[in-house]
């Protein structure tokens, strides 16, 4: 037999056309889009008043501004390259948000069709509170439903429907799928709720189909390679295969789930015949007035008027939720599930540009570096005449006015660029995000389409402004700031060997700062919150040091050292005697920011050490003797602005390679493939309940087939769970509700054979610096009652380090975190739905956190035989977990074939774990290089500086001319002066990362020990070299238009 399934559930569709129900994702950081449009909004028209204001109130300021736009048309381009980084970075995240939202919010009406809303049972409803939940409801108990359904105005179609997944086997040609639903409908109202056809255009009739007669749709006739006419197999029942014909290919069916491969139709009363379920329904499907796009927005207002319609008085039912309207007393509810995945796909999308968007903080902060950068060189430029525009009466405030207009015209141009360039970079990562997940078998029939959306590109460009806007104000007003005769006179200011009182004023104020956010942080348990405070303090102390008279350069050179110190030692040494710290992701961005500002504090104010330290290594060399001392010094005279520079390179570099370190470390995880599986080579899971295995041990050895299993002492080596995904749970002590929650039971051929480790454990279970794990799984058959508890239910002080989304059950009593050295054992209620009976579990121990990410299912374990006691039913078997003979070929499609009378779909763990580890890569490597945009910044940083440099320094040059330097000399000073500000940028991001690499990986090795320092040379090596030769690249044509001076018209330039 030719195996057809294609995995496990893959997301909702395939690729669609164009459409007009699309709406944009709904929020960002948990803020509704359309306020943040609204306010984005707000401050561009206050942005846009002020200029206008400007323009007229001062006509003659705002000339002068703008007029020195289009004077250098290079530096003006460099300057909108540099300035669009923020407005790309928004416009490349939202846009990939809105791909992946449309992506997925097509898919699902696509796959749902004219499908809006569902009437199913509640299991939350008071009704069923200590009893059986049942699976499906009497046609009969429902007609008041019906009946207020079909009057209902917004609702055109009300479809009863019986389903029930089932495996099927095209007889003659032997392909099967493990993945049907059969689908029993009223013919009466199948028409009307959507008429489909047949591949010839027919109509479909359910009414015309004899017994034994079904409709398949097409693209479960291309799975089973049916026609009209074939013959299929579909097992019925223990050791019994029904046999059905298909009639005829429908193009299209009336419900699916996501995971099902094929759907068989036929009518309702012939399903509950074939199914053994008279006179009961699944579902009832609603599809309300509207097409496939606008039929969702009635969802609310239709389960608004059917709750009240059949509300009674003193009814019980509970409160309505979003997308979820209790049916009074008949333990029903209205779903709005069409709603409920398109909020699903606005989720995630919301996910991925939150995710997009905080590591692009980097560059965001390299580009606010580089507006300080730019207007700090302009005002360099113009200090002359700045200073004569004073002499003659202009005030301060027309200085802000005309720089703010000139930075209001950069602002508005890099942020129509960038969002051109972020839906650019948008549409690359959409292409690479689907690449990376094209072969994945659980997403085989999701395509992710790029879709940008005009709102999302103008909140980018919106963003882009307001805070290109913001930070060229307050530079404009900083460099505002200067004495009139110094500026005539072009002379630098002159160092003041004691602060005024302003500075002991900004002292005090530093450190009164720094102690509050470091005592919240402290009593907030926020470790990131504790270590600013504390690194605000030196800078409060220095200003206070500064007004006293102490040296500038010893007072910034010493906060400089703290600071980088402070933060590179390892997170041991900087607890304070806490192990209960919360961490998140900022803490990544803040030590970045921080090691990189006290590098370049301490190396700006000791130029001296490093002019001499170049030139004892390079100045040996008589010929590079002058070009070198000439390279070095001119940066290390303009400290600010070579500072600038330096951290723009430095910043970047640092995210890149700490990024890049623990990625390829944490990858050597996944070739730990017997930790991950616990040993295994396939998953087997049950895709329905008509036929569960009953004796897996004779199921496998009456079968040669499985002949490749691995035996021990004459029996399979094979684990069996026995899942209940209905479960409810809650913490014994307390009054918390009962949680949706899901429950394993493990047999015991599972605990004889899985080799999956312990996470954490109660005291005596301790053995080392770890936990005896088959003590542990032994407990849960030892000692009835035992349970452990899948590591994803346990919160976490490193917040960023998993995300619970839904309001399910969580093992969360007070203190208990992942982290902990052993735990408390944990009572737990659970609640079995089907019965309606709890038990109560004690939790000793969670499952190792890496095999919890991957195969072991979500929720609670605990024995099969305690549960099956507690709950008196038989559980069935729903995954075997099975050991193979080493080098046995397609291994999983055996198995898979062995089990297919029991719709056992099947997981090879080895090329699921390569699956895995290729989209780890993937994404990784997409993530590295989003955040490398921010080197754009840096390589048009220094092609302004260079560009600057050749205007600013024409006499200088001049001069070097007129001593005897060639024009390849010329050349070479400023080509090497831009080599050694990038260089001196990458070597310090380079060495600041690799010891902060160093230190998290020494933190994450305390719980993860078999974790590896993996430094990844080859890549630093290009991004290093990359770096520089970009960079050179860009100063290249400024160090060639230095050259071509002509002496004298330079000695004559004023």
């Amino acid at each position: 037999m030719e195996r057809r399934s294609g995995g496990l559930a893959p997301l909702w569709g395939d690729a669609f056309t164009e459409r007009r129900g699309y709406t944009a994702m709904k929020e960002l950081f948990g803020t509704p889009m359309s306020s943040i449009a609204m306010g984005l909004g707000v401050l561009f028209v206050i942005i846009a008043a002020v200029v206008a204001y400007i323009a007229v109130r001062s006509p003659i300021v705002a000339r002068m501004g703008v007029r020195n736009v289009p004077r250098r048309k290079t530096q003006t381009a460099l300057i909108v390259v540099g300035l669009m980084l923020a407005t790309a970075i928004m416009a490349s995240a939202f846009t990939t948000g809105d791909s992946i939202s449309y992506s997925i919010e097509g898919s699902v009406k696509d796959s749902l069709r004219t499908l809006d809303q569902v009437v199913r049972v509640d299991r939350d409803a008071p009704k069923w509170e200590g009893k059986p939940t049942p699976e499906r409801f009497a046609a009969a108990d429902v007609e008041a439903i019906v009946k207020a359904l079909d009057s209902d105005p917004d609702v055109d179609g009300v479809l009863p429907v019986l389903t029930e997944n089932v495996a099927a086997i095209n007889v003659a040609g032997r392909h099967f799928e493990v993945n049907v639903m059969i689908t029993g409908l009223d013919p009466a109202r199948a028409a009307t709720f959507e008429q489909l056809r047949l591949r010839d255009g027919r109509p479909v009739d359910l009414a015309s189909l004899a017994p034994g007669e079904v409709y398949l749709d097409s693209k479960g006739a291309e799975r089973l390679k049916a026609q009209a006419g074939t013959a299929l197999g579909v097992p019925s029942g223990p050791g019994a295969i029904g046999r059905l014909t298909v009639k005829g290919i429908v193009d299209g069916y009336y419900f699916k789930r996501d995971e099902t491969k094929a759907v068989l139709m036929l009518s309702l009363a012939e399903a509950q015949k074939f199914l053994s379920h008279p006179g009961e329904i699944s579902y009832i499907l609603i599809s309300n007035k509207g097409d496939v796009d606008s039929g969702v927005e009635r969802t609310a207002a239709v389960q608004q008027r059917i709750k009240d319609a059949l509300a009674t008085a003193g009814s019980q039912a509970r409160e309505a939720e979003e997308h979820r309207a209790p049916l009074g007393d008949t333990g029903l509810e209205v779903f709005g599930l069409k709603a409920d995945l398109i909020d699903l796909a606005n989720l995630i999308a919301t996910i991925f540009v939150s995710f997009f968007t905080t590591f692009g903080l980097f560059s965001i902060g390299v580009g606010i570096l580089l507006i300080f950068l730019i207007f700090s060189m302009l005002a360099a430029e113009r200090k002359s005449e700045m200073g004569m525009a004073r002499a003659i009466g202009m005030k301060r405030g027309h200085l802000i006015r005309m720089f703010v207009m000139e930075g209001a015209v950069y602002s508005f141009g890099a942020a129509i660029v960038g969002a051109i360039v972020g839906m650019l970079v948008g549409w690359g990562l959409v292409a690479a995000v689907a690449n990376a997940f094209a072969e994945s078998s659980e997403t085989e029939d999701f395509k992710l389409i790029f879709h940008a959306t005009p709102g999302s590109v103008m909140v980018a460009f919106f963003i882009g402004i307001i805070v290109t806007f913001i930070t060229v104000a307050i530079a404009s007003w900083r460099i505002s700031k200067l004495n009139i005769v110094r500026a005539i006179r072009d002379v630098p200011e002159p160092k003041l060997v004691k602060e005024g009182r302003r500075t002991l004023i900004w002292g005090i104020i530093f450190i009164l700062l720094g102690l509050f956010i470091a005592l919240n942080g402290w009593n907030a348990r926020n470790i990131a919150g504790f270590r600013v405070g504390l690194s605000i303090l030196p800078f409060g102390i220095a200003n206070i040091l500064r007004y006293r008279g102490v040296s500038s350069r010893a007072v910034w050179s010493a906060v400089g050292i703290v600071l980088m110190v402070y933060w590179l030692l390892p997170t041991k040494a900087v607890r304070f005697g806490r192990d209960d710290w919360n961490v998140d992701i900022s803490i990544f961005f803040i030590s970045g920011g921080m090691v990189v500002t006290g590098a370049v504090m301490a190396l700006m104010n000791n130029a001296d050490f490093i002019l001499g330290a170049v030139m004892k290594s390079l100045g040996q060399f008589r010929r590079l003797a002058p070009i070198v001392k000439s390279a070095v010094s001119y940066p290390l005279r303009s400290a600010f602005r070579t500072g600038l520079s330096v951290a723009m390179f430095a910043v970047v570099v640092f995210s890149i390679v700490v990024m890049s370190t623990l990625t390829f470390s944490f990858e050597k995880l996944f070739d730990d493939t017997e930790r991950i599986a616990g040993g295994y080579d396939v998953i087997a899971i049950s895709q329905g309940e008509i036929n569960p295995i009953a004796d897996v041990s004779a199921a496998i050895n009456g079968n040669p087939d499985l002949a490749f299993v691995t035996r021990v002492n004459g029996l399979p080596s094979v684990g069996g769970l026995r899942t209940i995904l209905t479960a409810k749970a809650k913490l014994a002590d307390g009054e918390r509700e009962l949680k949706n929650a899901i429950l394993s039971g493990v047999d015991p051929n599972f605990i004889a054979s899985n080799n999956f480790r312990i996470e954490l454990a109660t005291e005596d279970f301790k053995k080392g610096e770890g936990f005896d794990a088959p003590a542990v799984w032994e407990t849960l058959q030892k000692r009835p009652g035992t349970a452990l508890v899948n590591s994803l239910l346990v919160p976490t002080r490193a917040n960023f380090g998993r995300q619970f989304l839904g309001d399910g059950f969580r093992l969360d009593p007070e203190g208990l975190y992942i982290e902990n050295e052993v735990m408390d054992p944990v009572k737990v209620t659970v609640q079995d739905a089907k019965s309606g009976k709890s038990v109560e579990l004690t939790v000793v121990g969670v499952v190792d956190d890496l095999a919890s990410q991957f195969f072991m299912p979500f929720g609670i374990y605990a024995s099969s035989e305690t549960l099956q006691k507690a709950f008196e039913r038989d559980i069935p078997l729903t995954s075997l977990f099975i050991h193979v003979s080493p080098g046995t070929p397609d291994a999983a499609s055996r198995v898979e074939a062995a089990f297919f009378q029991n719709a056992m779909d099947t997981i090879d763990i080895a090329e699921r774990i390569d699956e895995s580890r290729a989209q780890n890569i993937a994404f990784n490597n997409l993530l590295t290089g989003f955040m490398a945009l921010g080197l754009v910044v840096g390589v048009a940083a220094l092609g302004v500086i260079s560009a600057r440099a050749v205007v600013e320094r024409r006499k200088q040059i001049g001069v070097m001319r007129a001593i005897g330097f060639s024009r390849r000399m010329v050349q070479t000073t400023f080509l090497l002066e831009s080599s050694f500000i990038a260089l001196l940028g990458i070597a310090v991001g380079l060495i600041l990362g690799l010891i902060t690499s160093i230190n998290v990986m020494t933190d994450v090795k305390e719980n993860e020990p078999n974790v590896q320092l993996v430094i990844p040379w080859m890549r630093l090596v290009v991004i290093v070299v990359g770096s520089y030769l970009f960079s050179w690249l860009t100063t290249y044509l400024p160090a060639r238009q230095a050259a071509r001076v002509d002496p004298a018209d330079a000695l004559r330039f004023e």
